[in-house]
């Protein structure tokens, strides 16, 4: 079985590095979109009419990360109350899912950055959930099993 460890950058996350035998093996974002929130080039980003800035993948897209509206549907029709939900509903979803992730591994950078580290430790996830009152509902949620 192997490790793996989230990679941050300034802007948040950047990157998935799967360790293997004591190596650590980048994935980029063509090779395993599932796992990876997306390599991010700092280098070439913009600001969208949001004010949320848009940032360019290591391969030269500035196409942002998408999560597969399918999987949210099937996600959403798990709830028992939904029986249809629309495209529009589906598409905000995935932008409040985006810019939670964002947010999420921006916060767990900044915790990282002050204790003086430059890879993410399962410490610094925890630190955040415990810490910030709006991921409180994540406590007890990550633990492995």
């Amino acid at each position: 079985m192997s490790d793996s460890q989230l990679v941050l950058g300034e802007e948040g996350l950047v990157g998935f590095e799967k360790l293997t035998s004591g190596v650590g093996n980048r994935i980029d974002s063509s090779e395993n979109n599932e796992t990876n929130a997306a390599e991010i080039s700092s280098e070439g980003e913009g600001v969208d009419e949001e004010g949320v800035r848009e940032e360019t993948h290591s391969n030269g897209s500035s196409k942002p990360f998408r999560f597969p509206l399918s999987r949210i549907k099937i996600i959403a029709k798990t709830v028992p109350s939904v029986n249809l939900i629309n495209s529009e509903a589906l598409v905000l979803i995935e932008r409040a899912c985006e810019l939670f992730v964002r947010n999420f591994s921006r916060n767990i950078y900044q915790v990282t950055v002050e204790e003086g580290k430059k890879t993410v430790s399962r410490a610094h996830v925890d630190s955040v959930v415990r810490t910030m009152s709006q991921y409180e509902f994540l406590d007890g949620m990550l633990d492995e099993s």
